[in-house]
Protein backbone atom coordinates (compact mmCIF):
# COMPACT_ATOMS: atom_id res chain seq x y z
CA UNK A 1 0.00 0.00 0.00
CA UNK A 2 3.41 2.35 0.94
CA UNK A 3 4.53 1.93 -2.60
CA UNK A 4 1.13 2.64 -4.58
CA UNK A 5 1.09 6.17 -2.55
CA UNK A 6 4.47 6.87 -2.97
CA UNK A 7 3.99 6.19 -6.29
CA UNK A 8 0.92 8.24 -6.80
CA UNK A 9 3.25 10.99 -4.92
CA UNK A 10 5.61 10.35 -7.27
CA UNK A 11 3.20 10.77 -10.10
CA UNK A 12 1.63 14.41 -9.41
CA UNK A 13 5.14 15.90 -8.29
CA UNK A 14 6.78 15.36 -11.49
CA UNK A 15 4.58 17.31 -13.25
CA UNK A 16 4.03 19.65 -10.81
CA UNK A 17 7.90 20.77 -10.50
CA UNK A 18 8.29 20.37 -14.45
CA UNK A 19 5.80 23.92 -14.55
CA UNK A 20 7.74 27.36 -13.65
CA UNK A 21 6.10 29.36 -11.33
CA UNK A 22 8.53 31.86 -11.87
CA UNK A 23 8.41 35.50 -13.36
CA UNK A 24 10.90 37.01 -15.74
CA UNK A 25 13.56 39.52 -13.88
CA UNK A 26 11.64 41.93 -16.57
CA UNK A 27 8.52 41.92 -15.39
CA UNK A 28 8.09 43.26 -11.88
CA UNK A 29 5.10 44.10 -10.10
CA UNK A 30 4.53 46.30 -6.66
CA UNK A 31 2.42 45.19 -4.07
CA UNK A 32 0.37 48.41 -5.10
CA UNK A 33 0.37 46.97 -8.20
CA UNK A 34 -0.77 43.91 -7.33
CA UNK A 35 -3.55 44.69 -5.18
CA UNK A 36 -5.15 47.03 -7.79
CA UNK A 37 -4.84 43.97 -9.96
CA UNK A 38 -6.83 41.98 -7.19
CA UNK A 39 -9.23 44.93 -6.37
CA UNK A 40 -10.27 44.68 -10.15
CA UNK A 41 -10.09 40.96 -10.50
CA UNK A 42 -12.38 41.15 -7.44
CA UNK A 43 -14.84 44.13 -8.78
CA UNK A 44 -15.38 42.10 -12.07
CA UNK A 45 -16.05 39.05 -10.59
CA UNK A 46 -18.69 41.24 -8.14
CA UNK A 47 -19.80 43.25 -11.03
CA UNK A 48 -20.27 39.97 -13.41
CA UNK A 49 -22.82 38.28 -10.19
CA UNK A 50 -24.72 41.80 -10.48
CA UNK A 51 -24.80 41.58 -13.92
CA UNK A 52 -26.99 38.53 -13.44
CA UNK A 53 -28.83 39.06 -10.86
CA UNK A 54 -30.13 42.36 -12.85
CA UNK A 55 -30.84 40.55 -15.92
CA UNK A 56 -33.21 38.56 -13.91
CA UNK A 57 -34.49 41.26 -12.17
CA UNK A 58 -35.51 42.63 -15.72
CA UNK A 59 -37.11 39.42 -16.86
CA UNK A 60 -39.38 39.60 -13.52
CA UNK A 61 -40.26 42.93 -14.13
CA UNK A 62 -40.92 42.13 -17.89
CA UNK A 63 -43.32 39.77 -17.05
CA UNK A 64 -44.73 41.77 -14.16
CA UNK A 65 -45.46 44.84 -16.96
CA UNK A 66 -46.97 42.41 -19.49
CA UNK A 67 -49.62 41.09 -16.67
CA UNK A 68 -50.51 45.04 -15.71
CA UNK A 69 -51.03 45.39 -19.87
CA UNK A 70 -53.26 42.58 -20.12
CA UNK A 71 -55.26 43.68 -17.24
CA UNK A 72 -54.68 47.39 -18.16
CA UNK A 73 -56.15 46.27 -21.35
CA UNK A 74 -59.45 44.84 -19.80
CA UNK A 75 -60.01 47.39 -17.76
CA UNK A 76 -59.70 49.91 -20.74
CA UNK A 77 -62.99 47.83 -22.65
CA UNK A 78 -64.54 47.80 -19.17
CA UNK A 79 -64.08 51.57 -18.83
CA UNK A 80 -65.25 51.75 -22.85
CA UNK A 81 -68.55 49.60 -21.88
CA UNK A 82 -69.22 51.52 -18.56
CA UNK A 83 -69.38 55.01 -20.56
CA UNK A 84 -71.67 53.26 -23.49
CA UNK A 85 -73.97 52.71 -20.51
CA UNK A 86 -73.70 55.85 -19.08
CA UNK A 87 -74.60 57.57 -22.74
CA UNK A 88 -77.06 55.03 -23.34
CA UNK A 89 -78.74 56.53 -19.59
CA UNK A 90 -77.95 59.96 -20.46
CA UNK A 91 -80.20 59.86 -23.44
CA UNK A 92 -82.67 58.49 -21.82
CA UNK A 93 -82.66 61.02 -19.25
CA UNK A 94 -83.07 63.96 -21.78
CA UNK A 95 -85.63 61.62 -23.18
CA UNK A 96 -88.17 61.34 -19.77
CA UNK A 97 -86.75 65.32 -19.22
CA UNK A 98 -88.78 66.26 -22.33
CA UNK A 99 -91.37 64.30 -21.86
CA UNK A 100 -91.64 65.57 -18.59
CA UNK A 101 -91.84 69.84 -19.78
CA UNK A 102 -93.91 68.95 -22.38
CA UNK A 103 -96.88 67.28 -19.76
CA UNK A 104 -96.00 70.38 -18.02
CA UNK A 105 -96.84 72.77 -20.84
CA UNK A 106 -100.11 70.40 -21.59
CA UNK A 107 -101.20 70.68 -18.36
CA UNK A 108 -100.98 74.30 -17.92
CA UNK A 109 -102.26 74.58 -21.16
CA UNK A 110 -105.53 73.24 -19.96
CA UNK A 111 -105.40 74.80 -16.77
CA UNK A 112 -105.32 77.72 -18.78
CA UNK A 113 -107.94 76.81 -21.01
CA UNK A 114 -110.05 75.26 -17.99
CA UNK A 115 -110.09 78.85 -16.20
CA UNK A 116 -110.92 80.84 -19.29
CA UNK A 117 -114.08 78.70 -20.06
CA UNK A 118 -115.29 78.98 -16.20
CA UNK A 119 -114.86 82.70 -16.72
Amino acid sequence: MIKRYLLFCLILIVPILSISQTTSDSIKISSEQLRTTNLIFAEHAKLSSQVLLLQDEVRNLEKVDSLWLETDSIRREQINQYATVVKQQEAKIKKVKKWSRFKDYIIGGLTIFGICLLL
